[in-house]
C-alpha cells in the first residue's frame, strides 16, 4: 500500500519516481488505485489502465521506451 498524507506537495510523485527510476529500473509494476483521484495520479506516472478490467493498472518501462518517453 502507498499513501502520501501531505497531498499535492509533489511528495508522492517523487517517492514513486525514484522507484521507478531507480529502485526497480526495467521492471513491470501493476497496481491497483485506491479511487478515481488516485488513478488519474497514476496516469499522470504513466500508469496505464489495463484493458478488460476496470481497476488493474500497469507501468510497463519498455512500452515507454518504444515511444520516446523515458
Amino acid at each position: 500500500m502507498f499513501e502520501v498524507l501531505e497531498k499535492g506537495k509533489g511528495y508522492g510523485r517523487k517517492i514513486i519516481e525514484e522507484l521507478l527510476n531507480n529502485q526497480l529500473p526495467g521492471c513491470t509494476v501493476y497496481l491497483i488505485p485506491n479511487n478515481k483521484e488516485s488513478a488519474t495520479f497514476w496516469e499522470k506516472l504513466k500508469f496505464k489502465p489495463i484493458e478488460g478490467t476496470q481497476t488493474v493498472f500497469v507501468y510497463k518501462p519498455d512500452d515507454l521506451q518504444s515511444q520516446g518517453m523515458r
